[in-house]
């Protein structure tokens, strides 16, 4: 009977699993380069602490009607205590895995701005990128359009822009493109 009932929680866990994955391809699809919050909120989820949803609107900066929406997603693999939710414990090991909250930093939770300020601070720590990105500013092959109103950025604003993006959004799957920065 013992076997029956490993087999059968096996079972149960490899369907959940399947489900999540599910719905982590429909998320990412749906927030494009914003997945990173739904990242972000499902990493608070799953450290174990209770949650309203002001307390996740906060930390997340997602609207009130997508983190009900997104609750309304996860409901399955949630507890709810008066008007509190976490992911259940025995599932937070799954959802984090497939969601990958570990990639979701103490940075994440910091304002824009914050991270802004951090971007600054690596992209002036980070000669080797700012010397690379250098030399793509040197090879770029068109002369400076003077009629526009525009100040080109120099290669030390491009890497900070670009660490700015990593910190704030989910590129796995995107392009970014600097238009105008050179």
């Amino acid at each position: 009977m013992e076997d029956f009932s490993v087999e059968h929680q096996q079972t149960v866990d490899n369907t959940s699993r399947e489900q999540l994955v599910k719905l982590h391809d429909e998320l990412a699809q749906a927030w494009g380069i914003d997945f990173q919050r739904a990242r972000l909120l499902l990493g608070l989820l799953c450290n174990g602490d209770w949650h309203t949803t002001s307390d996740l609107i906060a930390a997340s900066s997602i609207s009130h009607w997508n983190i009900t929406h997104l609750l309304q997603q996860l409901d399955p693999w949630l507890e709810q205590k008066e008007q509190r939710v976490r992911i259940k414990p025995a599932y937070h090991a799954t959802v984090a895995a497939v969601f990958d909250c570990a990639r979701v930093s103490q940075a994440s939770f910091l304002a824009p701005y914050e991270i802004a300020a951090k971007a600054g601070e690596r992209a002036a720590q980070a000669e080797a990128l700012v010397a690379s990105m250098r030399q793509l500013v040197q090879q770029f092959s068109g002369g400076r359009n003077r009629h526009l109103d525009h100040v080109a950025a120099t290669p030390l604003t491009c890497v900070k822009r670009a660490l700015f993006l990593v910190g704030n959004y989910a590129l796995e799957r995107a392009s970014v493109l600097f238009l105008g920065e050179t």
